[in-house]
Parts: C-alpha cells; sequence; structure tokens
C-alpha cells in the first residue's frame, strides 16, 4: 500500500512540475504564428505568463488587417492532457455591430489527448448559449444553439440551419 502511495505521490509530482515549465508563452506565439498563415491576427493584448496558465487581456481580432473585434480576457491552460482556453467578452467592431450584433460573455475550448482531432465548444452570449464541437479530420464546426430572442439571434439566424433538435451552425473549413 506504501508502494502505491509513494508511486502516486511521484507521479503527481512529475506531472504538476512537467505542468509549470511548460513553455506556456512559446506555445501562444507557436500558435499566433500558425493563425498569422490564415490572416488571422490577436494583437494588442497584454500577455502575463503564470504558474499553470497565460492569460491575455484587451486584445483585438485583426482578420486579412481589418479589426475586427475585441475581447477583455483570454485563459490559456496548456497542460499534458487537457487544454482549455477561456474567452470573455468577446464583442465585434463597432461597424460590425450593425451586421452582425453578437456578443460573446464567455467562450470555451476544452481539447483532450484521449480525443486529438476534436474539440469540444462551449459558448455563451447575448444570443443564446451553444454547445458543439470543432472536428480537424473532418474539417468542420457544428454549435447546437439554445436561442434566447434578441436582436442579435434574429440577426444570426441567416448564419444557422433550423432542425428538430433546434437551430445549428455549421461550417466546413
Amino acid at each position: 500500500m506504501q508502494m502505491a502511495i509513494k508511486s502516486i505521490i511521484v507521479l503527481l509530482t512529475i506531472y504538476i512540475s512537467m505542468m509549470f515549465f511548460i513553455p506556456k508563452t512559446e506555445l501562444y506565439f507557436f500558435g499566433e504564428k500558425q493563425l498569422k498563415k490564415y490572416q488571422v491576427i490577436i494583437g494588442e493584448e497584454h500577455i502575463e505568463n503564470r504558474i499553470f496558465d497565460i492569460k491575455l487581456t484587451n486584445g483585438k481580432l485583426f482578420i486579412d488587417g481589418i479589426d475586427m473585434a475585441s475581447f477583455e480576457k483570454i485563459n490559456i491552460q496548456p497542460t499534458i492532457f487537457i487544454n482549455i482556453i477561456k474567452l470573455k467578452n468577446f464583442k465585434p467592431n463597432q461597424s460590425l455591430k450593425k451586421i452582425v450584433p453578437v456578443e460573446i460573455k464567455a467562450f470555451l475550448l476544452h481539447h483532450t489527448l484521449l480525443n486529438p482531432l476534436k474539440i469540444d465548444i462551449t459558448v455563451n452570449g447575448n444570443f443564446g448559449d451553444g454547445e458543439g464541437i470543432l472536428d480537424w479530420d473532418k474539417k468542420y464546426v457544428k454549435i447546437y444553439l439554445k436561442p434566447k430572442k434578441s436582436k442579435a439571434f434574429n440577426k444570426l439566424k441567416k448564419f444557422l440551419r433550423k432542425t428538430k433538435e433546434g437551430w445549428i451552425y455549421e461550417k466546413k473549413f
């Protein structure tokens, strides 16, 4: 019994040490470099490298050089088995609010090593709530929405498909 406890303590210590020493900032800049290939740039953000995660605050999202949106906070938690990205208060640029007035209060991406080609998505905004999946193997995104009656959802309907399960956003890439 003592051998099992000692083994668990050693494994936990190794795991926590590896999480502590993961080069979080370098991983973030690598991801930013990969996004740049698609003309997607995160800029003007303040980067804070913390013990187990990296926090980005008050940044902007640029696509093809156009200021598309701003965000209050992105929290990236890279670990060995589970990776989590939490985004808070994502707001489109003033000029885009007239087209799609969607504000995202919370956005969560959850990736596990057990299913490396799929990312679980959870979203909450002024349009309602949603859950879905991003599948890298099949190259598609599918989000099931539980809408609430709002002007934002009415403008968002043109991007959605109504099914018997509810409203679905689907996109191949």
